[in-house]
């Protein structure tokens, strides 16, 4: 109830006692203001914040929502409320997480743009949707001949039939194949028909067209034999 949320006797008071400065100055007045036309400060049928005192003298975060009524002796006002302490909690949680979240893509942005190899953008279908020209020299690919098209195309059997799958298992939250963060090797086609070994670094991505994607850091990988580009 009202009473228990205050603990103060309110009936007959004038709701200001509430209120810690300045508002408790000016209540009257954003009243008299709102009356005559201007309408400011009551944000009707609104939920804010704000403070609000106790009768033990601390103050604590309120919600407040206002609504206009009319009272046998004229124009009255209800105020739905309720303590926002835990709200606040929440709200600063919240902004924390997000905080970090952007901390860890202001990260992985920096590792992309600071990255010399070769990086290769997909949608969520393995559309490759934005690569770069050190992608292009080691596949031999124009950067036109390669968007549009799926990723799977620099893959060899069976890993180019699969890779679609893979995707759609890893995104329904089967997971497999997809090694995020790690380096692992794998075979890769070239344009000219010779396959060969790439060490690759794949990271999940926000796309600028929205949705997830993924980014893949790609490199020739040196001094391996031809049996392991063959597995």
């Amino acid at each position: 109830s009202t009473q228990s949320t205050w603990g103060a006797e309110l009936e007959g008071q004038n709701i200001k006692i509430l209120m810690p400065p300045p508002h408790n100055e000016m209540h009257h007045k954003y009243i008299q203001t709102y009356e005559s036309g201007s309408r400011p400060k009551l944000m009707m049928a609104s939920r804010v914040r704000m403070p609000c005192i106790h009768k033990d003298g601390h103050i604590f975060p309120m919600e407040l929502a206002i609504v206009e009524i009319e009272l046998e002796s004229g124009r009255g006002y209800t105020a739905l409320v309720r303590d926002a302490t835990g709200m606040a909690a929440l709200e600063q949680e919240r902004v924390v997480s997000e905080a970090r979240e952007r901390a860890e893509k202001s990260s992985i942005k920096k590792m992309i743009a600071e990255c010399a190899d070769g990086k290769i953008t997909i949608d969520h279908e393995g559309i490759m949707v934005a690569v770069n020209e050190q992608a292009c020299e080691l596949v031999g690919y124009t950067r036109a001949e390669l968007l549009g098209m799926n990723v799977g195309m620099l893959a060899p059997s069976p890993h180019r039939e699969n890779h679609t799958l893979y995707l759609r298992n890893y995104l329904s939250g089967g997971r497999p194949k997809l090694m995020l963060g790690s380096v692992v090797r794998m075979p890769c086609v070239h344009k000219d028909g010779h396959v060969f070994l790439i060490e690759i670094k794949v990271v999940p991505v926000d796309l600028d067209q929205g949705g997830q994607g993924f980014l893949g850091m790609v490199r020739e990988s040196r001094g391996v034999d031809k049996t392991e580009i063959e597995r």
